[in-house]
Order: structure tokens, then sequence, then C-alpha cells
């Protein structure tokens, strides 16, 4: 009986391999985690010598998640951080000069420069954010005896939008407007086209204040500023807690989903666990969280290359190494094999094929147990 079934497997697998691509005697792949470091080592010097430094630093970086001890790698990071620092403040210097000459334009381009040197710019930042950005409301100084009726009148052209003034602004309708206080007047097309459902669920609520004459209420009616939540997803972010961080920022983003800040630190805290993956070697899910990352973001593309290479080497040594125990006769190994190829590479046609032959196959043979 014994004789019958070890004849009836060979007979089984002779039959299938006919339709196997593989070739006959399968040659040991080496792990692809021994030959990067050296690979990255060479793209970081031919990188350093093209004079990109953030490719060069990235490259140095993946060098030494494989070899933590390497001293070369760990100078040349050193050197590269402080020569890209200072090209950052040089760059940032440059913008300041056509800010000050009130070339905008020419002041942006260079700011940018400098945060693509250094991401984190404190200056070049905060000129970006709060400097050079397109404002959503202009600023009206009041005269003397002006009423918010009146200035919506002359702003708006409609007396009866003086709620929406009184609305930004924190005022009660009420009181009188004192000479020479400075007003925030929205402007209207920008409410248009960047307000989400919920402003507009609270402009309704504002303009069903006023019309009650509810004025206290009107002017605390506001929900309290994101700066608070900012704060508390900035100190979650340094303290590297980043899931916590983006579940704030998702929070914010709800309902001012134009807000600068929060889109940095989201775009960062997906940064920071794709990297925490990458140096676990999760590369599945360091590309899952670097997908969440705007493509502009610092190297973040660079990064989705290697990552996407990587992955799909892994899966073709998985789909070899399941060949290897197929024609060994491990039809159970190279199942699984053949299973983790496509946790990799769901597409990989030939693993498809010989999975499904294989599952078949052995159905047939516990059949015939």
């Amino acid at each position: 009986m014994h004789g019958f079934l070890r004849y009836s497997t060979s007979l089984l697998l002779t039959l299938i391999l006919v339709g196997c691509a593989a070739p006959p005697l399968i040659r040991k792949e080496p792990d692809p985690f021994q030959v990067f470091p050296q690979k990255y080592r060479m793209l970081a010097t031919e990188w350093e010598r093209k004079g990109e430094f953030r490719k060069a630093l990235f490259s140095w970086r993946v060098v030494i998640s494989f070899i933590p001890n390497d001293m070369e790698a760990s100078e040349r990071i050193k050197a590269l951080q402080e020569q890209m620092r200072n090209e950052a403040d040089r760059h940032f210097s440059v913008g300041l000069d056509h800010f000050q000459k009130h070339s905008i334009q020419s002041a942006r381009k260079e700011f940018l420069i400098a945060l693509a040197y250094n991401p984190d710019h404190e200056q070049a930042l905060k000129y970006l954010k709060y400097q050079l950005t397109e404002p959503d409301y202009i600023s009206y100084q009041a005269n003397e005896g002006d009423t918010l009726r009146r200035i919506a009148e002359e702003a708006y052209h409609d007396p009866e939008k003086e709620f929406l003034i009184a609305y930004f602004n924190d005022l009660d309708i009420r009181n009188t407007l004192k000479s020479g206080k400075m007003l925030k007047l929205p402007m209207l097309e920008a409410l248009s086209t960047s307000r989400p459902p919920q402003s507009e669920e609270m402009l309704s609520k504002a303009r069903a204040l006023f019309k009650a004459r509810e004025y206290q209420k009107l002017s605390t009616s506001r929900p309290p500023p994101c700066e608070e939540r900012l704060s508390k997803a900035r100190k979650l972010f340094k303290a590297r807690e980043y899931q916590k961080a983006l579940a704030i920022v998702k929070r914010i983003l709800e309902c001012a989903p134009s807000n600068r800040e929060a889109i940095d630190l989201r775009n960062a805290s997906y940064y920071e666990l794709g990297t925490v993956y990458l140096g676990q070697k999760d590369c599945l899910k360091s590309l899952k969280m670097f997908k969440n990352v705007d493509i502009t973001f610092r190297d973040v593309s660079e990064r989705m290359g290697y990552l996407k290479k990587q992955i799909k080497d892994l899966a073709e040594i998985h789909y070899k190494k399941g060949v290897t125990y197929f024609l060994a006769e491990n039809l159970e190994k190279s199942a699984e094999e053949w299973e983790k190829t496509l946790q990799f590479d769901p597409e990989h046609t030939k693993a498809k094929r010989d999975l499904e032959k294989t599952l078949h196959l052995l159905d047939k043979l516990r059949k015939i147990q």
C-alpha cells in the first residue's frame, strides 16, 4: 500500500512539473538584506559626487540600518547633515533678502529650497506659513461711528451680513465699535470654495442666533481654535507617539482640511511610522505608511521606490524557494512560500498558477490516502 502511495505521489508530481515554469535545478538566491548595504554604499557615493545630498543621505541611512556600527556611514551622515544645514541657512538668507525687497515669489522659492535641505528649518517654515500665505480675509480698521451693519454694506453690499463680521471677530452686535479697532472681514469667495460642511453648519447656527437676537450667544458660538489640539499633537509627535498624534490631526483636518500645520504633522507622522517599520525590515507596513504621505514630502518618493524594489525582490525569492520545495516533493512548504510571494506581490502570475496547482495536488493526495 505504501509503495502504491509513493508511486502515485511521484507520478502526480511528474505530471504537474510539465506545466511548472521553474527550471529543474534551482540555485539558492542570496539574502537581499546581505547585498543591499553594499549596493546603497555605492549609490551614496555616487549621489554625493553629483551633489544630490538628500539622496546620498538616504542611501547612507539605508547602509547604517543594516550595519549599525558602520563608521564610514556614520561619519558621512554627520557630514551631510551639517552640509545640508548650511545650505538651508544660505537659501533662507537669500529668501529673506527677497522678502525684504517684496519679491514674494523669489522668497517663496528660496524658503522651499531651504526646507528641501532641512525640513525642520523653523524660520523658513514660519515665513512660508505666516508671512507668505494668501489670506482668506481682509483687514479693516474701524472708524468713528462705524457699525457692523454699515461695514457689511460697504464690504459685501449686503447689510444683513453683519452677523459674519460679528462671528469671525467674536463681537456682540449690540456693542459699539471702538474707533481704530482692527477687524477681520472674511472673503466670501474663500468661504464658498474652502469651507467644509461643518463650517456651513456653524454659520447656519450663527444666522439662527442672530435672527433670534441671541447676540451674546452669537459672540461665543465659534468653536475653540485648533491651536490647543495642534499643541497636543505636536507634543505627542515629539514624544514619538505618532499614532496618537495622527488621531488628533485627523480630527483637526475634518473641520479644517486646509490647515497647513495639521497637514505637515500628518505627513511627518506617517513618514516617521514608515521609517520605524523600515528599521524593523517590515517592508509592507513601511510602504503602507509612506503611501499616506504627500509625494513631495522630504525623500518619501525615494523611500517608496526603494521599498517597492525590495518587496518585488523578496516576492521573487519566496517564489523560487517554493519551486525548490516543490521539486523536493515538500508540497506544504512550497504552498507556504507561494502564499508569502502573493503577500508581497498579489499580482505574481506564476505564484498564483503554481499555488493553485499545488493545492489541487495536495487535495488529490489526501483523497488517495
